[in-house]
């Protein structure tokens, strides 16, 4: 019972087959890897967007708001803190209520000089909320500051 060795082909990952009515054989073969569909689009995705896209479905992100004057770089307003797939604001207001604080403190240690510099304040801002959120909350979100100037 069973086929006759020659009447079976195996095939590997990659190749191709050619049918014909009399026939059955390996023609060639492809490069071939996982295919992931971004939208409608079938180009090949960055690994540094799907390490992001991978952080954010494990531990969600955290975005820090804050207004700071253009020419002085004082706080005008904030931080507010918007998380998504993280924690709920209003059943973590403590949490919320210390990473405010923590990002307040980081933007004050600052030299009046260093405020004036966007990258600067965003830098600040993202490694003390990632440090005071691996501490608290023994999590990695997305950290993403976002500084606006009046």
């Amino acid at each position: 019972m069973g086929m006759p060795v020659k009447s079976v082909l195996i095939i590997e990952d990659g190749q191709r087959v050619h049918l014909t009515s009399s026939s059955c054989e390996v023609a060639d073969t492809e490069t071939t890897g996982r295919v992931l569909v971004d939208g409608r689009m079938l180009e090949p995705l960055e690994e540094l967007v799907l390490r992001d896209r991978r952080q954010l479905a494990h531990d969600g992100m955290v975005m820090a708001v804050m207004v700071l004057d253009r020419s002085t770089g004082i706080i005008q307003a904030g931080p507010d803190i918007v998380s998504r797939g993280f924690i709920d604001i209003e059943d973590s207001a403590e949490l919320v209520a210390d990473a405010k604080a923590t990002a307040l403190d980081a933007v004050q240690a600052l030299e009046a000089g260093e405020r004036s510099d966007h990258e600067t304040v965003k830098e600040a801002l993202r490694l003390a909320l990632r440090r005071f959120f691996t501490k608290r909350a023994d999590r990695h979100p997305l950290i993403i500051p976002v500084i606006l100037e009046v």
